[in-house]
């Protein structure tokens, strides 16, 4: 018997058992954006302000102080009464150790400076002369010069000032005069034009160095109940109108201090009752010198830069 052809059934009962194939759809890849990275913040450091410069703030003038010209038959006593000081704070002032004067000496009186007319004052018209008064008194009373107080009353050096009399004062104020008053002709503004030229900087010029500074010693300690002596170098020959200028001062203010000396020496002698108490909240002094030039009814004008500023400890 021959067997029938089976292969048709084979391959049917093959294709239904074999896994059916599904293509699988290959995945793709889609670009990713790279990580962005994270900053770590970065801290800047703030520069700090500049340091403001301090402006160098200038020293005014010590105050003129009122001098006085010996006279012919004056003496201390007298001098010392009429401007109501003491002879001791005479000498003190002037550091005299004898009491003899020389006519045309001339003293500082301690405690008093020249008067000075207040800004817009007008002088009188006249001065009447009065008991002890001199061109130099009268000239210093109204900031002017003897100058130009002699050449406004026609004296000269040999005349004798009387009581009673009256001299001119230059600049004082006129006798008022009626006057007509004059038409004004207005006078047409033409505009001018400016050009700015920078001011050339200064330098000081001296006439003399800076005094320097011997003793006491920077930082010393005095002891004893006995007046300080300052001492200081001679700048050279110093003329009529020139003085050395001693500047003595206190840590702290509310301490008594000498007051400005003006000598043509180079000493200056600080009383011993200037010596801090018990108790003193400071006894360091501090002092310097420099030397000025003092005319007739002027500002006193510095003709040497100050020394160094030294000090001391007073025991």
């Amino acid at each position: 018997m021959e067997m029938p052809d089976l292969s048709p059934l084979f391959h049917r009962v093959t294709a239904m058992v074999r896994p059916a194939v599904v293509d699988t759809p290959t995945p793709t890849l889609e670009p990713t954006e790279p990580p962005t990275p994270t900053l770590e913040p970065t801290f800047t450091p703030t520069p700090a302000p500049p340091t403001a410069t301090p402006e160098p703030t200038s020293t005014p003038p010590p105050p003129a102080p009122l001098v006085h010209t010996v006279a012919r038959g004056e003496t201390l006593a007298v001098i010392a009464q009429r401007y109501g000081v003491t002879v001791a704070e005479l000498m003190a002032a002037n550091n005299l150790s004898s009491e003899v004067l020389g006519v045309g000496q001339q003293l500082v009186i301690p405690g008093q400076t020249q008067a000075s007319p207040s800004p817009g004052a007008t002088l009188p018209a006249v001065h009447v002369v009065q008991s002890g008064e001199n061109l130099l008194l009268i000239a210093q009373r109204y900031s002017l010069t003897v100058a130009a107080l002699m050449e406004a009353n026609g004296l000269t050096s040999n005349d004798v000032l009387r009581v009673g009399q009256e001299l001119r004062l230059p600049g004082g104020a006129p006798t008022p005069m009626a006057t007509e008053a004059p038409t004004l002709t207005p006078t047409p503004t033409v505009a001018a034009t400016t050009t700015s030229v920078p001011a050339p900087t200064a330098s000081v010029a001296y006439e003399f160095p800076a005094p320097n500074l011997l003793t006491p010693a920077n930082g010393a300690t005095v002891e004893g109940a006995e007046d300080v002596i300052l001492n200081w170098t001679s700048v050279g020959l110093l003329g009529n109108d020139t003085w050395y200028v001693v500047r003595v001062w206190r840590d702290d203010p509310s301490e008594p201090a000498p007051s400005t000396g003006w000598t043509r020496t180079t000493a200056w002698r600080i009383p011993a009752s200037f010596q801090p108490q018990a108790g003193a909240k400071s006894r360091r002094f501090w002092w310097s010198v420099t030397v000025m030039r003092l005319r007739e009814g002027q500002t006193p004008l510095a003709v040497s830069p100050e020394s160094s500023q030294r000090w001391f400890e007073w025991k």
